[in-house]
């Protein structure tokens, strides 16, 4: 938006897991340098078209048929539905939706910091492990799968470049009712950390090594 002869405002939005931090500030210098009469490419600027090659050799390698089979083996049967389905909705029709936003407190959430460091973990734990506490007491379910985004950004190029890096990964953790909060978190941080060493497959790979279609659904989680 034009706010002056010699100033504008520009507004980006966009989605934490998509446009890091590095990448979008990398947007905002180069629009900048372009401003000033600086037209010559940066030197060494890093590419996306690198990661999609790299991707591309990945899955022309044996590992993706090593993670496939993990998660088969570890998915041998869909979870059952964690919610169950409120609407029935045809592929072109459109719901109605909603939100509640709660805000947490800076002071809580260091408390939560802190409480999770204690124990060597984090505070994604923690929140993982409130979730999972959660739907095993209102629900039956005998696992609570939870949908984790990964970033996918190994290296630090990566942290400078635009493009679609995420993915999800389905984390199941079986009900214990006699696990405590603590043994709940180190249970959802074994989970993660053994999961995370096939996060590299794509969740729609994973949706068909175990054959998720069959059961009407679109993802293994719900939450």
């Amino acid at each position: 938006m034009r706010i002056s002869k010699r100033h504008n405002i520009t507004s980006i939005a966009d989605f934490q897991l998509k446009m890091a931090d590095k990448a979008g500030k990398a947007v905002i210098d180069e629009y900048n340098r372009l401003l000033s009469g600086v037209d010559e490419p940066i030197a060494n600027a890093p590419s996306y078209t690198t990661f999609i090659e790299a991707e591309q050799a990945y899955m022309a390698s044996e590992r993706p048929e090593r993670d496939r089979a993990f998660w088969r083996q570890r998915y041998p049967s869909v979870p059952p539905a964690l919610l169950p389905a409120r609407f029935a909705m045809a592929n072109d029709s459109a719901s109605t939706s909603g939100k509640l936003i709660w805000q947490m407190s800076r002071a809580t959430f260091d408390d939560i910091q802190t409480y999770a460091s204690k124990r060597g973990l984090t505070a994604p734990h923690f929140f993982l492990a409130l979730i999972h506490s959660y739907f095993s007491r209102i629900t039956n379910a005998e696992e609570i799968v939870i949908g984790v985004p990964v970033h996918n950004r190994t290296k630090a190029q990566h942290k400078q470049m635009l493009g679609m890096f995420s993915s999800i990964n389905p984390i199941g953790v079986p009900v214990d009712t006699s696990r405590n909060f603590e043994a709940q978190m180190h249970a959802m941080a074994d989970e993660l950390k053994r999961c995370y060493r096939h996060q590299r497959l794509p969740i729609s790979d994973i949706n068909r090594e175990v054959q998720l279609t069959r059961t009407g659904r679109r993802q293994m989680f719900d939450v």
